[in-house]
């Protein structure tokens, strides 16, 4: 916890709150699925660019899974121009920004679910892969949006088991779970949606 965040919480003062990240993103689901639209998922995605003369910039750009990305080694698509940010622009655009448009898609809160929409990423951007190794009744409960969370995360846990501790796993897709989603996860910027809650 920072400073300023301590400070905030200990005098119970509601207060939006930016922070500096080198890497960070943010999940976004459809309000309404729309089944005529293939993505349901897209996040924002946070980088800093440091600068040894200048000061660094920071490069924003809205990000959608490939479907089946996991053949190609190309899981992700960029959605329109990155923004780029100088340092001094930056607070105010995380504060007063709203990308993506708050009417269709909002932001994932809850640990369970911000697990559980990277594994549906990771489903969708290795599709075939997924077809050869997991299919079983918890892959699709694990992925059922008519269950409730614990029970969806119960099933992810023990597909993840499944898939993860057989010896004749691809290096390839424990990388793509590992290295890229479980990373987003940690990279989370929990900040930044508790901001556009306030």
């Amino acid at each position: 916890m920072y400073l300023a965040e301590e400070y905030l919480s200990r005098h119970s003062i509601e207060s939006s709150f930016v922070k500096h990240t080198e890497y960070g993103v943010v999940f976004f689901r459809r309000e309404f699925k729309n089944k005529n639209k293939n993505i349901n998922w897209i996040f924002l995605e946070i980088s800093y660019e440091n600068n040894n003369v200048h000061p660094g910039i920071y490069r924003i750009k809205l990000m959608e899974p490939v479907h089946n990305g996991g053949k190609t080694g190309r899981l992700f698509s960029q959605i329109g121009y990155p923004v780029c940010l100088q340092w001094d622009e930056y607070e105010d655009w995380m504060l007063n920004k709203e990308i993506p448009d708050s009417s269709l898609w909002r932001p994932i809160i809850k640990q369970e679910e911000i697990i559980l929409f990277a594994w549906e990423m990771f489903v969708y951007t290795q599709d075939s892969w997924i077809s050869k190794h997991a299919l079983d009744d918890d892959l699709f409960s694990s992925l059922n949006d008519d269950l409730d969370l614990p029970t969806r995360y119960k099933h992810y846990q023990n597909i993840i088991k499944k898939i993860f501790t057989n010896q004749d796993q691809d290096q390839n897709q424990h990388f793509y779970w590992t290295g890229e989603m479980m990373n987003f996860v940690k990279k989370y910027c929990h900040w930044w949606v508790k901001n556009k809650t306030v």
